[in-house]
C-alpha cells in the first residue's frame, strides 16, 4: 500500500497520469486524461481529443458536448443516459459524465453513432476506435476484375503480391490500416478473371489490420486507388493483355437519342480500358493490332462530336487507342465480344426508365413488427411518395402491390405451406417486373433484430457482382439523406434480388423493433427523406454509367430463370421477420488459408460507394 500511494504520489509530481490505461482512436495514440471506466459491456472514457480522427467536428462546455459526424448532431448531458441525435432521444449505455476536466464518453455508443468500432483490450488496459470495414466485394470489369472495399471512414493501405509456395498460390494481400472488419471473417469462391477466392479477415498478427486476400490462379497487373473521398479502396486487377488479334473496323450504332453503341470488330475479344479527361474519353485497345492504313469509323450520333482510331508506336506502353470527344456529359460501359468489343455512351435520364418498386410484405404478412408499427404500412407509404417523385422526374414507375395486399394469398395451414405460398408471392412480385420490361427492380423494406434496441442503421442487399453497384449506390444515398449508421452492402440470395432479369436490391431502411428508429419510421418527414433518397440513389444510378454497364453486362449473359416451386425445409425460414443479430468480428489466425466460415444465410424473406464494374462518368 505505501509502495502504491508512493508511485501515484510520483506520477503526480511528475506531471505523468498515475494510471496505465491508453486510447488508440483512429491509429494514432490519445492522450487518456483520466481512466477508463468499464461499466457492463460499456466503457467510458476520454474520448474528446481524438475525436478528429474519426472526421468528427466536437464543441464540449461545462455542461454539454456536441458531436457533428456527416449527417449525424449527436448531443450528450453529464449524467444522462439519453442522448440527442438529430434532436431525436438515443437510449446510451451508459450516462455520460466529467471528471475533473475530461468528459468521459460511453465509448461503445458513440462508436455506433460514429459508423466505428470500439475495442477493449483487457490487458493492457487500451481502448481502440476504429473506423469499420462495411463492404469487400470483386466484380468483373472489362479486362480484368474490381476489388472494391468500403469503409466508414478514411483509410490508409497498402497493396502487394506474395509469391505461390508449397502451401497456398501466389497471392495478392491488400492491408486496410486501423480499421476493423464489421461481421466474422469471409471466403468468398471466386473462379473468374483469375481469381480463385477472396479471404477477409482481422490480420491475425496485428488485430488493427484488416488484410484482404486474393488468391491467384494467374498473374495480374494492379492499380490501386481511392475513392468516394477515400472511404472507398479499390483495387482494379487486370488479367495480361489477351492474345494480340486484328483490328478490322469500327462502327457506330444508335441505341435510341440518348444512346450510342460503338462496335469495334476484331478477329477475337479485346481488352480495354478508359481513361476520362472531362468530356473526351480514351479507350486503350490493349492487344488490337492496327491495320495499316487504319480503317475510317463509319456511322454517327448526336451524342459522339467525333470518334477516331489513334495509333501508337506498337509497344505495350503505346498501344492502339478510339478517342471520343462527348457532345456531352454521359457515362460509358464496356464488353469485350468473341468478335472484338462494344462500348456503350449514353446519356440517360430518369425519363427513359421503367422502375419497378416492391413494397414488402402485405396482407396477412405484416413483416417485422415494432411497438406500434407494422412493417408493411411503412414500406407502402414510402414507396408510393417515392413514385410520386419519380414521376414528376418523368420515370415511368410500377408498383407491385398498390394497397394492403400479398399478390399471392399466403396459406398458413403449416409452416410448409406458409413458406411455400410466401415464395409464390416474392415471385409474384419478380414476375411484375419482368411483365413490363422494367430496368430496375427495388423492393423496400424495414430491418429488424431478435432482441428490441440492439441493432440500429440503414443495410442494402444484392445477389451478383452486376447489381452490387445498385446496391451500394442507394446505401450511400440512404446513409446521405436519412443520417443513418451505415450498415453495409451485403450479398445474399433473396428471391427478389436473384431472379429479377434487371438491376435488383433490397434496401433496409432502418431497424423498426429499435425505438429510437421506429419513432423515426412513425414520422411523416422522415418517410419524405426517404422517399427522397430512394429517388436521389436511382437517379445517381440511371444518370451514369452504372445502369449502361448493368444492361451491357446482361445481354451477354442468359437471363437466371426462377425455380420451379417446392416446399422448403421447415428450418429454412419462417413467415415472421427475424435475422440473427450481427456479431462482432473474430480474429482470424491465417486470413489467406482458413478464415472463419460465413454464418448462415438468413431466409430469403427475412434479410437482417456509386460506381459501375467497367462503367465511368465522362464530364
Amino acid at each position: 500500500m505505501r509502495f502504491f500511494v508512493a508511485a501515484f504520489v510520483a506520477a503526480a509530481l511528475l506531471g505523468a497520469p498515475a494510471w496505465a490505461d491508453s486510447l488508440v482512436i483512429g491509429g494514432q495514440a490519445i492522450s487518456c486524461d483520466a481512466p477508463l471506466e468499464v461499466t457492463g459491456t460499456e466503457i467510458l472514457a476520454p474520448l474528446l481529443p481524438g475525436l478528429d480522427r474519426l472526421g468528427a467536428k466536437v464543441t464540449a462546455s461545462s455542461d454539454a458536448v456536441t458531436i457533428i459526424a456527416g449527417a449525424a448532431t449527436i448531443r450528450f448531458k453529464p449524467g444522462s443516459a439519453t442522448a440527442q441525435v438529430n434532436g431525436k432521444p438515443y437510449t446510451l449505455a451508459a450516462a455520460p459524465r466529467r471528471q475533473g476536466e475530461a468528459w468521459l464518453l460511453p465509448a461503445r455508443s458513440l462508436a455506433k453513432l460514429l459508423g466505428a468500432n470500439a475495442r477493449f483490450d483487457e490487458q493492457t488496459r487500451t481502448l481502440f476506435l476504429h473506423h469499420r470495414v462495411t463492404d469487400v466485394g470483386i466484380e468483373p470489369i472489362a479486362g480484368g476484375m474490381r476489388l472494391r472495399v468500403i469503409a466508414t471512414g478514411v483509410l490508409a493501405s497498402t497493396a502487394g503480391l506474395l509469391k505461390a509456395t508449397e502451401e497456398a498460390p501466389a497471392r495478392l494481400y491488400l492491408d486496410i490500416e486501423h480499421a476493423d472488419l464489421a461481421g466474422p471473417a469471409r471466403e468468398v469462391p471466386v473462379n473468374r478473371g483469375g481469381i480463385i477466392a477472396l479471404h477477409a479477415a482481422q490480420h491475425w498478427l496485428n488485430p488493427d489490420i484488416v488484410r484482404v486476400v486474393l488468391d491467384l490462379k494467374q498473374p495480374v497487373e494492379y492499380h490501386h486507388r481511392t475513392e468516394q473521398a477515400g472511404r472507398a479502396i479499390v483495387l482494379d486487377l487486370l488479367t495480361p493483355p489477351r492474345e494480340p488479334v486484328a483490328l478490322q473496323g469500327v462502327e457506330i450504332a444508335s441505341r435510341g437519342e440518348r444512346a450510342a453503341e460503338i462496335r469495334i470488330k476484331a478477329e477475337g475479344p479485346i481488352a480495354a480500358r478508359a481513361r476520362v479527361n472531362k468530356t473526351t474519353v480514351s479507350f486503350v485497345l490493349a492487344n488490337a493490332i492496327p491495320p495499316d492504313p487504319l480503317p475510317q469509323v463509319t456511322g454517327k450520333h448526336p451524342l459522339l462530336k467525333s470518334v477516331t482510331l489513334v495509333k501508337g508506336d506498337g509497344a505495350a506502353s503505346d498501344p492502339l487507342r478510339l478517342e471520343v470527344v462527348l457532345a456531352r456529359r454521359a457515362g460509358y460501359a464496356l464488353s469485350p465480344r468473341g468478335d472484338g468489343l462494344r462500348i456503350v455512351i449514353g446519356a440517360l435520364r430518369l425519363s427513359d426508365v421503367h422502375i419497378v418498386l416492391d413494397a414488402g410484405h402485405g396482407g396477412s404478412f405484416p413483416g417485422a413488427q415494432g411497438r406500434t408499427l407494422d412493417e408493411k404500412e411503412v414500406n407502402l407509404d414510402v414507396v408510393r411518395r417515392a413514385a410520386k417523385l419519380l414521376r414528376a422526374a418523368g420515370a415511368r414507375v410500377t408498383l407491385t402491390r398498390e394497397g394492403d395486399t400479398t399478390l399471392v394469398p399466403i396459406d398458413r395451414t403449416s409452416k410448409q405451406t406458409a413458406h411455400a405460398s410466401l415464395r409464390q408471392d416474392l415471385l409474384a412480385r419478380v414476375a411484375v417486373a419482368k411483365q413490363v420490361a422494367a430496368d430496375i427492380f427495388l423492393s423496400v423494406h424495414c430491418n429488424s433484430s431478435n432482441d428490441r434496441d440492439t441493432h440500429f442503421g440503414s443495410e442494402t442487399y444484392y445477389c451478383s457482382g452486376r447489381n452490387r453497384a445498385l446496391a451500394q449506390t442507394m446505401l450511400e444515398s440512404l446513409v446521405r439523406n436519412l443520417g443513418t449508421v451505415n450498415g453495409g452492402v451485403h450479398e445474399r440470395e433473396f428471391v427478389v434480388c436473384k431472379y429479377p432479369p434487371m438491376p435488383a436490391a433490397l434496401l433496409e431502411l432502418a431497424y423498426i423493433n429499435n425505438r429510437q428508429e421506429e419513432a423515426l419510421l412513425a414520422d411523416s418527414h422522415f418517410r419524405d427523406r426517404c422517399a427522397r433518397a430512394i429517388f436521389d440513389g436511382l437517379r445517381e444510378f440511371a444518370e451514369g454509367g452504372a445502369l449502361l454497364q448493368n444492361q451491357l453486362d446482361t445481354s451477354a449473359q442468359p437471363e437466371e430463370a426462377a425455380p420451379a416451386e417446392q416446399p422448403a425445409p421447415e428450418t429454412e425460414a419462417e413467415p415472421a421477420k427475424q435475422p440473427e443479430p450481427k456479431k462482432e468480428p473474430a480474429p482470424a489466425k491465417e486470413p489467406a488459408k482458413e478464415p472463419a466460415k460465413e454464418p448462415a444465410k438468413p431466409s430469403p424473406e427475412a434479410p437482417s460507394t456509386p460506381g459501375s464494374a467497367g462503367g465511368g462518368d465522362a464530364g
